[in-house]
C-alpha cells in the first residue's frame, strides 16, 4: 500500500464519523424525537376537543388544574408521549443552548 492509499482510506473513514456524529448528535435527535412523539399524540388525542374544553378556563389557575386533570385522566400511551415531547423539548433548548455558548466569538 501506498502513502496516498493510506491516507485517503483514513480520511474516508474520518468524513464518515464525522457525518455520523452530526446525524446522531443531540440536536436532530431531539428534533426527531419530537416529531414523533407528536405524531403520537396527535393519532391518540382529538386535539379540537381539548382545545374546546380548555377555552372554557379563564384564568391561570383554571388553565393549570385543567392540563394536569386531563394529564391524570388520560392514557398511559398519551403520558409517557406528552413526557417525551416535553424531554425532547427540553434536549433541544439545551442543545441549542451549548450551540450558542460554545460557538461565541471571543475577541483579543
Amino acid at each position: 500500500m501506498t502513502t496516498s492509499h493510506i491516507s485517503h482510506t483514513v480520511m474516508k473513514r474520518i468524513h464518515r464519523i464525522h457525518t455520523l456524529r452530526l446525524l446522531f448528535s443531540p440536536l436532530p435527535t431531539s428534533v426527531v424525537l419530537f416529531a414523533l412523539s407528536l405524531s403520537v399524540f396527535g393519532r391518540e388525542v382529538w386535539v379540537a376537543h381539548v382545545l374546546q374544553n380548555i377555552s372554557a378556563v379563564h384564568t391561570p389557575e383554571g388553565i393549570l388544574a385543567f392540563c394536569v386533570s386531563a394529564f391524570l385522566n388520560t392514557r398511559v400511551v398519551v403520558q409517557v408521549v406528552t413526557i417525551l415531547m416535553a424531554g425532547a423539548g427540553m434536549w433541544f433548548a439545551y442543545s441549542i443552548k451549548r450551540i450558542l455558548t460554545s460557538s461565541t466569538l471571543h475577541f483579543a
